[in-house]
């Protein structure tokens, strides 16, 4: 974790070189990578899900997509201040996994959550799993 360093974008690569520093290890190989963060986050390195993809990263995504940058908000809600230009226009996130040759899905409810995650822990490869979330419950 990267904590407050101003590192957005932090969890994705940092899961590509989870796996990538396992590969020479006998013991590692094959294990799943799971790495989860917001939509603001991922956005930032969204073309490195083709990396992984290519490479047969065993890396799955878990994305919370609230259509903001949520930690931005949260803060400039503690400050008293109007919450101010951090709302997002995203693509399907899922779609996109899809279209890069990984695995996607998209998740609306909470009955969906538990299928989905067992699905995607289940690929090969590279996969995401977005869940739509609500921006007020940061």
């Amino acid at each position: 974790m990267s904590g407050y360093l101003g590192s957005i974008g932090f969890s994705f690569p940092a899961a590509m070189g989870a796996w990538a520093a396992t590969q020479d290890q006998e013991e590692y190989r094959g294990r799943k990578v799971i790495s989860v963060s917001g939509d603001g986050r991922f956005g930032q390195y969204l073309a490195d899900f083709t990396t992984a993809v290519k490479y047969g990263m065993n890396i799955t995504h878990v994305l919370l997509n609230n259509s903001q940058l949520g930690k931005i908000s949260k803060e400039q809600r503690a400050g008293e201040w109007p919450v101010w230009q951090t709302s997002l226009h995203n693509p399907s996130f899922a779609a996109y996994a899809k279209l890069c040759g990984g695995y996607g899905r998209q998740v609306t409810s909470a009955d969906e959550l538990r299928p989905a995650l067992k699905e995607a822990l289940g690929q090969p490869g590279a996969a995401l799993v977005e869940i739509i979330t609500d921006a007020d419950l940061i």
